[in-house]
């Protein structure tokens, strides 16, 4: 999707954004917030409408991106009255620059930086959960985690393989909590 549709059409807005062709019930909901040449961010909201964090989407994997469907008109409705008291969005000031740099390479920079657990979809369907310790041009390297905070090893992938990065949801910061409680017991 080209930059300039996304900013004139989505930017600030409610969005369904689907990338997956096989599921149409899975989408991500969110609104846009900011475009880069390769892909772009949304602020990433639950059903029910509690903020999810945020979520990088390469261009070439989306294939469709609704707005003002009765899904979103509901979640609005949420959003607007649903008072926040989640563990969340501690790192919501992330330092994500609007330059037209390739956005995975700004997320996962920052991500890094700031020691926030990421969990990555790769393009052949697997879903990595831990803590980016190494990366370079081609590679990135994750000490992962389990749901329950367990260490699981270190993994590499391939920065081609990389579909989208969720950081700063609940899911990811309930496993934070759970990482920080067992380091405090040690």
């Amino acid at each position: 999707m080209k930059k300039e549709i996304l900013n004139r059409l989505f930017k600030d807005k409610l969005i369904e954004v689907y990338t997956n062709k096989n599921d149409m019930s899975k989408f991500h909901a969110g609104i846009l917030e900011h475009i880069y040449e390769d892909s772009f961010i949304i602020k990433s909201y639950h059903y029910t409408g509690l903020t999810n964090g945020f979520v990088l989407i390469r261009n070439t994997d989306v294939y469709k991106i609704n707005k003002d469907t009765p899904y979103l008109k509901r979640l609005a409705f949420l959003i607007k009255n649903i008072i926040q008291e989640t563990i969340q969005n501690k790192y919501s000031e992330l330092e994500l620059s609007s330059t037209p740099d390739y956005g995975i390479d700004i997320v996962i920079n920052e991500c890094y930086k700031r020691n926030l657990l990421v969990s990555i979809n790769l393009i052949y369907d697997v879903k990595i959960k831990g803590k980016i310790i190494k990366y370079d041009d081609e590679f990135i390297q994750i000490e992962q985690f389990s749901d329950y905070g367990d260490n699981e090893g270190i993994s590499i992938i391939r920065y081609e393989d990389v579909e989208n990065i969720y950081f700063d949801g609940l899911e990811e910061n309930i496993i934070t909590s759970l990482i920080n409680e067992k380091q405090e017991l040690l």
